[in-house]
């Protein structure tokens, strides 16, 4: 509804399958993914050795996840969010 078109991506390893297939301009991503697969800071460090420039946002409604990852390259939006936060969010990375 705001214009964007959406790839939806089940879980840490489609993700990083799909920018074979779609082009992607921007990865949004939670941290904590279903047990089983990389979580989202892992997911962060893949798409950036395939993709180091797309940028990436990270989300979360436990932002104690976050740990000692002090310098994140990606931002970090804490849940709930709205989405007109989020598509700031969207526009600041997609400038820089």
């Amino acid at each position: 509804s705001v214009g964007m078109r959406t790839v939806v991506a089940l879980g840490s390893m489609p993700t990083i399958d799909g920018f074979d297939s779609n082009a992607i301009d921007v990865v949004i991503t939670d941290i904590k993914l279903p047990a089983g697969e990389p979580h989202g800071l892992a997911l962060e460090r893949m798409i950036k050795n395939k993709r180091p420039r797309v940028p990436i946002i990270l989300m979360t409604a436990h932002p104690e996840l976050l740990g000692n990852e002090v310098a994140l390259p990606s931002a970090a939006l804490c849940k709930p969010l709205e989405i007109a936060e989020l598509c700031r969010a969207i526009k600041v990375r997609q400038i820089q």
